[in-house]
């Protein structure tokens, strides 16, 4: 369960797994609602249907990723006794991918440039402090703690 003692990398993962795909409230190839043209008008029913669940399929492997990682995979009560860990790891990703479709639902579409000074002016430096952060505290447990 690394989401407890990294909950900065952790949001760190799951803003930068929620801009990838183009989806809103960061999809920018085109916008669904200010636009009448590309995949919107040239492909149509189940063509069109399939592009955006592919769209939303580019989800899961981040949502795994972010289990493996963060949610203690496939660890859960009772997880080693009964043979359920494979449940606790669906659940954890329908977790993670349903928090992806709130956000989705829940905030506005942002501008190219609010995103770009999002991830160049705060996302980054944040990334670069816990990186120190963690080596530094690290280091400090080898050596003086003796871990």
């Amino acid at each position: 369960w690394f989401g407890l003692p990294q909950p900065l990398g952790f949001f760190l993962f799951m803003a930068a797994g929620g801009a990838g795909p183009t989806r809103a409230p960061v999809g920018f190839p085109e916008a669904e609602r200010g636009l009448v043209a590309g995949h919107h008008t040239e492909y149509s029913s189940m063509s069109f249907a399939l592009f955006c669940m592919a769209e939303y399929i580019n989800r899961v492997p981040v949502s795994a990723l972010a289990t493996s990682l963060y949610l203690g995979g496939w660890l859960g009560p009772f997880s080693e006794r009964f043979g359920v860990g494979w449940i606790y790891f669906l659940a954890k990703i329908l977790l993670i991918l349903s928090f992806y479709v709130w956000m989705r639902w829940t905030l506005p579409r942002y501008r190219y440039d609010q995103l770009m000074e999002f991830g160049w002016k705060w996302l980054l430096p944040l990334a670069v402090l816990n990186l120190i952060a963690t080596a530094a505290l690290v280091l400090w447990a080898r050596r003086f703690a003796g871990l």
